[in-house]
């Protein structure tokens, strides 16, 4: 099962240090049985390492990615199927960098996706949105590892229409509009009390409100792909690539690349 795979997989670690300890534990109060606690502790690890393997090589979709004309069907194909497979499966980690090439990254989440593009919000005064002014290109990659497929993908940052930014922060929690009216993503604190006492300040003005303001920074954006990466892991790492590469008439090259 998937969520048995992951947990394994992320916790692999822990698991075998968690069945040596108990090993040890068990046998601790009888010296005489060294041997034996020594075979139980190999054993143990073996086990988990078998079953991690096995977990991992049965949790992957065939290695071989069909050709599709267009790589936003394919997008659609594998992220319909990890939505229900995946917790969290919207996170990507956004790439940018300054004007002189000096990069950051961070987690933010994917908003929506057409043959457009990939949106994302954010608060354009923050480091990212900095970057994005500066220097409007970015570079985005969404990892699943329970499916061990990645998706990587290149291009322009266009910012989307206000209103696109206004309707998406309703569509927020208001414990999630409150902490976006703190603004200045980033900023020095002192302290988390000074955060947390902004935030109560925060909370006491717009207590009767039934609607929030929308923060003037609080903007939306748009990655216009002109590359795109997919690959699909297996075990032995002898996993399956595939790259579009869009031409200037709007078409897409697709070639298969080693891995």
């Amino acid at each position: 099962p998937l969520y048995i795979y992951i947990y394994i997989h992320t916790c692999r670690r822990s698991l075998i240090r968690i069945l040596r300890l108990s090993t040890l534990l068990f046998w601790s109060s009888d010296t005489s049985h060294c041997k034996w606690q020594m075979r139980v502790y190999v054993l143990q690890t073996i086990l988990v390492q078998v079953l991690w393997t096995q977990m991992m090589t049965a949790s992957f979709l065939p290695a071989e990615i069909p050709f599709v004309d267009n790589p936003f069907s394919l997008f659609r194909q594998w992220w319909e199927n990890a939505t229900d497979k995946v917790p969290d499966y919207y996170n990507m980690c956004l790439s940018t960098s300054t004007k002189d090439g000096k990069p950051s990254s961070r987690i933010v989440n994917v908003a929506g996706f057409n043959e457009s593009g990939i949106r994302f919000f954010t608060d354009c005064s923050s480091k990212k949105g900095k970057e994005i002014e500066e220097n409007p290109y970015a570079s985005a990659t969404i990892y699943w590892p329970g499916l061990g497929q990645q998706i990587r993908f290149e291009g322009a940052v266009e910012m989307l229409p206000r209103q696109d930014a206004i309707e998406y922060f309703y569509g927020l929690h208001r414990e999630q509009q409150i902490t976006l009216q703190i603004g200045n993503q980033g900023g020095h604190l002192t302290s988390r009390h000074e955060l947390l006492k902004e935030r109560k300040a925060i909370e006491d003005k717009f207590s009767d409100h039934k609607n929030l303001p929308v923060p003037s920074n609080w903007s939306g954006y748009l990655i216009v792909p002109y590359r795109f990466v997919f690959l699909q892991g297996q075990f032995d790492w002898l996993g399956d690539r595939v790259q579009y590469t869009k031409h200037s008439n709007g078409s897409w090259a697709l070639q298969r690349l080693k891995p």
